[in-house]
């Protein structure tokens, strides 16, 4: 019997060391399909509550699945938080806290330039320029999208120019689709490019220690080969959408869109200097991530900057009154006799002007350019990638990535073409 009781009890903690084991691939597997397929759900809808909150909802999608995920391997102990500190931390490597900084200063530094309507002026100018031709639209866009994609990224492009392609087709009326389509697939070509393209490249060359231009060395001609190919097979594929002329005048001016001249100036040259420097870090000791950082403060420095002489220092704005009255009323306090107390003066002249002046500040910091680049930012990414270095360490600790990697090399072997066409299809 204690025999029994002992085998039950070993095969039982195989079976549960089994489930832990599959855990990590099953939270890979669930990802990825709620990565492609996102979910609404409307929880109250069904619920006698008030109809604001039954219409209320919210999606499962990469931002929170990852999250819950990670949040469950640790409920079922096949991860432990010093696990998800070290997965964290990386390695010499390795360091994801380095890659989601080096991701979001560039894109604080795109979006910024963004705001300022560089792209959107650029984009409107370049289009008025292509006259009554449909093809000459495509091939505009096209070469717009790669341009920008080359020196920003994938995510900023589809982001500036997707809402310009809708307003000129619905202002010019023809289809959307063969320019929307045409510029998603250039982005994403395109940003193979250069290093900071997306955040894959990003984690790619941390992870290996690539530098900026030894990572174009590798990467310039398979994009540009790439590129081509993409740019001809759209053309064949669209090709009887964009034959037609256009009938309608394109009425844009461009000048509307540029909303600051001067910013739009200093974030070109901010991104065009931090690029450089990119590109000359091998020779610089300093981690790409601290160079990205450094440019963005200056863009950060300079947004704040300008919303406080709009925002603080406008004559006749709340705020700016409310400043004049604070100083007059310190002008007055001094002169006052010391008959009247301090604590009876504040509070005979403070409590409601303060409330809804406080209320107005909020308001108007809501409407900031710094608040708008930092509202754009792609902070979904942020708790994604987290999460995904904690769910890849998990492979790691209990030997999958051991055995994948053992897989295709016996499916392989060692030649180099097969091994490259697997990891495609994968």
């Amino acid at each position: 019997k204690d025999f029994t009781d002992s085998e039950n009890s070993t095969m039982s903690g195989s079976e549960a060391h089994l489930v832990l084991r599959l855990l990590p691939i099953v939270s890979v597997i669930i990802i990825m399909v709620f990565l492609v397929k996102p979910v609404k759900v409307t929880p109250f809808r069904c619920l006698p509550v008030r109809p604001s909150l039954q219409e209320s909802s919210f999606w499962i999608d990469y931002s929170n699945v990852p999250v819950v995920l990670v949040l469950l391997l640790l409920a079922c102990q096949a991860l432990t938080p010093s696990q998800v500190i070290e997965a964290m931390a990386g390695d010499a490597n390795l360091q994801p806290y380095a890659i989601i900084i080096l991701f979001f200063a560039l894109a604080y530094l795109c979006v910024s330039l963004d705001i300022t309507g560089c792209f959107d002026y650029i984009s409107v100018k370049a289009i008025k320029r292509t006259s009554s031709s449909r093809t000459k639209l495509f091939f505009l866009i096209i070469g717009l999208s790669s341009a920008l994609t080359v020196v920003t990224s994938n995510d900023i492009v589809i982001l500036t120019i997707t809402p310009i392609i809708c307003s000129f087709t619905r202002f010019i009326k023809i289809d959307p689709y063969p320019f929307l389509y045409a510029e998603f697939f250039v982005a994403n070509v395109w940003s193979m490019a250069l290093f900071i393209g997306n955040p894959t490249n990003i984690i790619v060359g941390e992870a290996y220690s690539i530098g900026f231009l030894e990572y174009s060395a590798w990467m310039i001609l398979p994009t540009i080969a790439a590129g081509v190919t993409t740019i001809v097979s759209l053309y064949v594929l669209f090709f009887k959408d964009i034959a037609p002329q256009i009938h309608t005048e394109i009425d844009l001016d461009e000048n509307t869109f540029l909303k600051d001249k001067k910013g739009a100036i200093f974030g070109g040259v901010c991104m065009g200097t931090c690029l450089v420097v990119l590109m000359c870090s091998s020779l610089i000791p300093i981690p790409l991530w601290t160079i990205c950082v450094i440019f963005a403060g200056l863009m950060l420095m300079k947004d704040i900057h300008n919303d406080y002489h709009l925002l603080l220092k406008v004559p006749g704005s709340e705020v700016y009154e409310m400043e004049e009255e604070f100083e007059t009323r310190g002008r007055s306090r001094r002169s006052l006799t010391t008959s009247m107390s301090e604590d009876s003066l504040y509070e005979e002249h403070i409590p409601i002007r303060t409330i809804s002046a406080q209320n107005s500040i909020l308001n108007r910091l809501s409407t900031t350019s710094t608040w708008a680049v930092i509202a754009r930012l792609p902070w979904k990414i942020l708790p994604f990638v987290f999460c995904i270095f904690i769910i890849v360490y998990d492979l790691q600790v209990f030997g999958w990535t051991h055995e994948i990697a053992k897989l295709l090399a016996s499916v392989i072997s060692s030649a180099q073409t097969p091994y490259v066409y697997v990891l495609f299809l994968y």
